[in-house]
């Protein structure tokens, strides 16, 4: 299947896909909250801390090539249950460890790793099946849907409720977010048809096909551009995430409900920007609203680092969120929309191989730029990059730009 299926079966498919994504956000929002807090007990060192973060995003950068090649080549739908059940595992073996208070640092490591390895096979056939599931008129919308409720789930609901389980007992965010996994996987299971590329060609070698997509990207003025301007975002703003659990404590002065509250305190600017990008697209143009996005993205993180109170510093959060989730919406949607479907797993492989890739350097960026100078610096020094680096490319991204559909 590599088009959208007129008799509704693809209607229905998306929405169960978008049930599952949902319901594994609420155990990813508990994780998000409930790991570093872990980490944090058992080491106050910035490196340390930041290491999980490492971790968890190198495989972004070992296997994101792969992980779209794979895509290209196999059912995507089972794809992403099979990675559900893989990463519920993973958790789960987590929860055990620390409810027999078996857990160190060098653990949360290695599975932290293995997780990532998942959901880097995991997110890029969930972000590819989405063309077959709607038509090309509505991508933008269902991404925007997308977003918004995966935001709501992971941002909003899942933080707090991170937090409460976190100080109930460490383990429980981690058993928790293994049964969410379970239950997405089922739905997943349950979407209706097969979303294998009709066109690959599965006799060309893995490594032949790693280098198609990369090559089809690279040749792609705006792609290439975007892709190579988010490694520098996403690098520059995985310094501050890194230590974001410290900084909390430490300056804002919060406890571990007030973290997860904190956090979720962003979701209330992606899920405004989910359900209004599309429309400000059709106002502004997709050209606009992305060099917007990013540069307001830059400022925001740049005020977090100068921000020394929770009443201050979650507004902006939520303000940086609006402008990452704009920026998500419209850059997800171009892809889906100028690759081809059989090139499309390798492509935005490719592409978040570039930009997605840079998070490990982030977190070592971050760490050391606490540890040498402050657990302000990541966050001033990252956000005034950003801004730099988005005036410094923002001429490359008119060209090429598909006409807005006004419907959307």
């Amino acid at each position: 299947m590599s088009a959208c299926d007129p008799t509704g079966a693809g209607h229905r498919g998306f929405g169960r896909l978008v049930a599952a994504s949902a319901i594994s956000n609420v155990g990813d929002g508990v994780f998000l909250v409930g790991l570093p807090l872990l980490a944090a007990d058992l080491t106050r060192d910035p490196t340390a801390i930041a290491g999980v973060l490492l971790a968890m995003r190198l495989p972004w950068l070992m296997c994101s090539l792969i992980a779209g090649a794979v895509a290209d080549r196999v059912d995507r739908k089972h794809l992403i249950w099979r990675t559900d059940i893989v990463r519920a595992l993973v958790v789960a073996t987590l929860a055990t460890a620390a409810a027999l208070d078996g857990t160190s640092i060098p653990l949360l490591y290695i599975l932290a790793v293995t997780l990532g390895v998942a959901e880097t096979f995991r997110d890029n056939a969930a972000q590819v099946i989405v063309p077959a599931l709607v038509p090309p008129s509505q991508l933008e919308s269902a991404n925007g849907r997308l977003a918004s409720l995966e935001t709501i789930t992971n941002r909003f609901v899942g933080p707090p409720l991170g937090g409460f389980l976190a100080a109930a007992a460490i383990a429980l965010p981690f058993a928790f977010d293994a049964v969410t996994f379970v239950v997405a996987a089922i739905l997943v299971v349950t979407i209706p048809g097969t979303f294998r590329s009709a066109r690959h060609d599965t006799s060309a070698g893995l490594l032949s096909g790693i280098g198609t997509g990369l090559s089809w990207l690279w040749n792609h003025t705006q792609l290439r551009t975007l892709a190579l301007l988010l490694g520098a975002l996403t690098c520059l703003s995985t310094a501050g995430e890194a230590i974001l659990v410290l900084y909390a404590q430490d300056v804002l002065g919060v406890d571990k409900v007030g973290y997860g509250l904190l956090i979720s305190v962003s979701a209330i600017g992606a899920v405004v920007s989910g359900v209004t990008t599309a429309r400000l697209v059709s106002r502004l143009g997709r050209t606009t609203v992305l060099i917007t996005a990013a540069l307001c993205y830059g400022i925001a993180q740049l005020g977090l680092g100068l921000a020394n109170t929770p009443w201050l510093f979650g507004p902006i959060m939520a303000a940086g969120a609006f402008s990452a989730v704009a920026w998500n919406v419209v850059t997800v949607s171009l892809r889906q929309a100028l690759v081809p479907d059989e090139l499309l797993g390798r492509v935005n492989s490719a592409y978040r191989f570039f930009g997605w890739g840079t998070m490990p350097l982030g977190a070592l960026l971050g760490g050391a730029l606490a540890n040498t100078t402050n657990l302000h610096a990541p966050f001033v020094i990252g956000g005034a990059l950003m801004i730099a680096a988005t005036i410094a490319t923002a001429p490359y991204l008119t060209p090429h730009m598909p006409p807005t559909n006004e419907s959307n």
